[in-house]
């Protein structure tokens, strides 16, 4: 229990790296893509161990034998082919933990006297959350829903709005329309946590009121109402309401009398029972395009006259936002909306990018391929409003373009697409590509005529390898692609130009690993690692940049935070963030197991040692009695140890038992040291006994 709490500890730290053993209740939650550790027993020396996947609850079960702790390779065809599956210290480690992990799993431990027991352990692989993004949607009800998505295997949302619970369970939630503050959804599984917090201000509302004394333009809600107020007692006017239609001389009228619409002098309200007065409102309760124009509200009775321009929009739709990384580095977001009008503003980490109005319903924003952050699209209208907020990633930058008339470098990821630009146009030249390994003619070369590969020993048996539109494309860039090219134009008139360019191919980063270590001079040391070639590391604490170049570093013993190892080569870029925490209290546990351990070593020892001098003490024999002697020397020799004892005696068959108790008699008894020339006696500790015959 002891060494469990401390893995314990350790998987706390580490937050994504699970802990597991073979004799635990419950289910081992695994995190997909991370490692898992297996305990199995304390001591594998013991045991020959065999791993068991119940698949089909039969002996074909695969399965994977353990001894001396050490996979057997020829019996384990469990992780046949996963070199990531190791035992270490009595614990069998994936580093990296796959979907078909999953699955109920029986631990066979043979003893060293054969005898058998069996554990039992269902592990369940999760994939961890991913960013969490939050919408907000004004919906046409009157109503402001708030949207929750990630990515991630059983996920379980939580909301608060400005740190007050609210309904938990769905990935979506219903607030009022006026609602405003800050608003949190909280996405867990068994394996991941992570949080989104967004701004929300009120719904602009989408039902309008607007009166004919205004002097600005009345907007209305496609398919909303509209109020408009008129007078405020219709039973003092005649009222004549006039509409222009597409500015020209025709004229539509609707006659208003005492609070009601009179239907046979009303053009433009004809067979739309939704449009009503109500107390010198009109009120429209379905906008509809037909009705934005400019009206003339005429008074009689007494005479007067007043004017209102309404125009007619439609409200924001739901906003997207998506993410596209382009293969000539640049990372571009795009925002599309329904809607009229609409005006866009871009914020990044809330500071702003980019605003105005959108020529259509889609506008995009062009950012650096290394952006990391929070970016927002905003977009409005007269009428209504809307937000999405989603979290960016610097591009992978796996898939490459390079040109040959670039000046620098062209870098290739390893096992992935390059795209190499020879010319715009290939129907105006005959193109050969030569790989310059000798620069002899004897170099492999590649012709590229209308578009299509035509005797080519440098992509000989390579069919990933095509031309398109002047672009020789790699689908599967390999170690051997790496050197100097010379690209050869000959032209339709015999002209001829070359231009050169150097490839370098460079294995991506695969997936970051960082450790914590507490050193016993009070150093934490942070290691990070990684597969990929020429990577580079930078690290932060708590946001901030320490020291950059190494792949570890040394910090405090009680630093306590969040702190980050990125890495970077020329064609891919990646990030870990663990927490840490201080080192003291695992050196307490360490200390106090270890001084537990050297008590208990010592009591042992002692008790041995008491056992064998018991053993070696000579048994009383025959009818000997214990007597007192003294003997005084002129030279003696300190007293020895004094042992109590109780000896029991049988004496032979067929004699009669005596009655009474033998007597016991205390003395002590002093060596003298050997001397040359006189006989030497064996003289023996004194030994306090009790003597019972039977």
């Amino acid at each position: 229990m002891l060494i469990f709490g401390l893995m314990l500890l350790l998987q706390t730290a580490a937050s994504v790296d699970r802990f597991c053993f073979f004799n635990q209740a419950d289910p081992c939650y695994a995190t997909q893509g991370d490692k898992l550790n297996l305990l199995m027993v304390l001591n594998t020396s013991n045991y020959d161990l065999i791993i068991q996947k119940r698949t089909n609850n039969t002996q074909d079960d695969p399965v994977c034998r353990v001894k001396y702790g050490r996979i057997r390779e020829n019996e384990c065809d469990l992780y046949n082919n996963r070199p990531e599956v190791t035992v270490i210290n009595e614990t069998l480690i994936i580093n990296h933990v796959i979907r078909a992990d999953s699955g109920n799993y029986k631990l066979r431990l043979t003893d060293s006297d054969g005898t058998e027991t069996s554990r039992d352990l269902q592990v369940i692989v999760e994939a961890p959350i991913g960013s969490v993004e939050v919408s907000i949607i004004c919906s046409s009800s009157g109503v402001m829903r708030a949207s929750c998505s990630s990515e991630g295997d059983q996920i379980l949302y939580s909301w608060t709005l400005n740190g007050d619970p609210l309904m938990d369970g769905d990935s979506s939630i219903n607030l009022g329309e006026g609602t405003d503050g800050d608003i949190s959804c909280s996405v867990k599984n068994h394996v991941s946590y992570t949080q989104k917090t967004i701004r929300v201000k009120p719904c602009p509302g989408l039902d309008r009121f607007c009166w004919f004394a205004q002097s600005d333009s009345c907007y209305a809600t496609l398919g909303h109402k509209l109020n408009l107020m008129m007078v405020r007692d219709t039973s003092e006017y005649d009222l004549k309401l006039w509409k222009k239609i597409n500015k020209t001389q025709d004229i539509q009228v609707c006659r208003v009398k005492d609070d009601k619409i009179l239907e046979k002098e009303c053009d433009h309200y004809n067979n739309r029972p939704e449009v009503t007065v109500i107390n010198g409102m009109l009120i429209i309760n379905r906008v509809i395009r037909e009705d934005s124009g400019n009206y003339i509200l005429y008074f009689t009775e007494p005479w007067g006259i007043g004017e209102l321009q309404v125009n007619v929009e439609a409200p924001i739709g739901s906003v997207e936002v998506s993410i596209i990384c382009s293969s000539s580095g640049v990372m571009r977001a795009s925002c599309s909306s329904e809607g009229d009008q609409l005006l866009y503003s871009w914020t990044l980490n809330g500071e702003i990018l980019a605003q105005g109005p959108m020529a259509r319903t889609i506008t995009t924003i062009e950012l650096n391929e290394g952006t990391d952050g929070n970016i927002s699209c905003s977009m409005k209208n007269h009428v209504s409003y809307a937000q999405k907020t989603i979290r960016v990633k610097p591009c992978p930058g796996l898939d490459r373009f390079c040109r040959f008339n670039q000046s620098n470098l062209c870098y290739a990821a390893l096992g992935h697409k390059l795209d190499l630009l020879m010319v715009q146009d290939t129907s105006e030249y005959d193109l050969k590509i030569q790989k310059r390994i000798n620069n002899t003619v004897d170099d492999p070369v590649c012709r590229a005529k209308y578009g299509r590969i035509r005797d080519c020993d440098l992509y000989k048996t390579r069919p990933e390898v095509t031309v398109i539109n002047g672009t020789v494309i790699i689908k599967r860039v390999i170690r051997a692609d790496s050197g100097n090219y010379t690209l050869r134009l000959s032209h339709s008139n015999g002209t001829e130009t070359s231009t050169d360019l150097q490839v370098i191919v460079e294995a991506p980063i695969g997936s970051v690993e960082v450790s914590i270590i507490c050193s016993s001079s009070g150093v934490m040391r942070v290691s990070c690692s990684s597969e990929g070639d020429q990577l580079l590391y930078s690290w932060t604490l708590n946001g901030d940049p320490l020291m950059d170049g190494d792949s570890s570093i040394d910090l405090d013993e009680k630093t306590d935070g969040n702190i980050s190892c990125s890495l970077k080569n020329h064609v891919s870029y990646a990030q870990k963030t663990i927490r840490v925490k201080p080192c003291p209290v695992l050196y307490y546990l360490i200390a106090g197991c270890t001084a537990l351990i050297l008590i208990l070593l010592f009591i042992t020892v002692c008790y041995v040692y008491k056992k064998k001098r018991l053993k070696s003490t000579p048994a009383a024999a025959g009818d000997t009695e214990l007597t007192y002697t003294e003997k005084n020397e002129t030279e003696s020799l300190p007293a020895a140890d004094v042992e109590y004892a109780a000896v029991s005696r049988q004496t032979k068959r067929k004699e009669k038992k005596k009655k009474e108790e033998d007597e016991v008699q205390y003395g002590e008894v002093t060596f003298t040291p050997n001397r040359p020339n006189a006989p030497q006696q064996l003289q023996e500790e004194c030994i306090y006994s009790q003597v019972v015959r039977s």
